[in-house]
């Protein structure tokens, strides 16, 4: 776990930060899906309670960030008090991922495996839609082509005025048109 302390008009001292390493790495214990560990520490001063030492911890963890803040008179009292307000984040971001983890767990049931059917190798494909049509007037190709469009269809069934004979009219992927004539 990577941890990041920073401070705020205070000097972090090297026991200082010995001691914000040792009590967050201790953490890893208790949780192992941390991937980053922010720490602030600040120091504010307050007309009537003299000087406030206010820690921070921020735990990012996956999908999530678990965050406590608490203040004392005193730099490590306000570690040690923020310790344990982290470690109820902790817990109650477990309990979660347990609570989800279950409910996953009942949605899947061994009598589905049990009742397992196998899908049936390749069906013949079904006609979905008839659909019966009278073709009334014979037309030109250019005109089935702009009843083709009109419609949106890609292809058009008529009557070809110069033959006299049932063709298609259809759409190239190109762009272009093509004919089928009947004989």
């Amino acid at each position: 776990m990577k941890i990041v302390i920073k401070g705020t008009n205070c000097d972090l001292t090297p026991s200082i930060k010995e001691y914000v390493y040792e009590k967050v790495g201790a953490l890893q214990k208790v949780i192992r899906k941390v991937l980053e560990a922010q720490v602030e520490l600040e120091v504010s001063k307050r007309q009537k309670s003299g000087e406030i030492y206010r820690a921070e911890i921020m735990l990012f963890v996956p999908r999530d960030l678990l965050r406590a803040t608490e203040e004392a008179t005193d730099m490590y009292a306000a570690i040690d008090l923020v310790i344990p307000k982290i470690r109820r984040q902790i817990e109650k971001y477990k309990g979660k991922l347990r609570d989800r983890n279950i409910k996953k767990a009942r949605k899947f049931s061994f009598a589905d495996l049990l009742n397992f059917s196998p899908v049936p190798k390749e069906q013949e494909p079904l006609i979905v839609k008839r659909k019966k049509f009278s073709m009334s007037k014979p037309m030109y190709e250019e005109e089935a082509i702009r009843q083709m469009e009109l419609l949106g269809h890609d292809f058009f069934v008529f009557i070809n005025a110069d033959s006299d004979k049932i063709s298609v009219v259809y759409k190239r992927d190109d762009g272009d048109y093509g004919v089928i004539e009947a004989e």
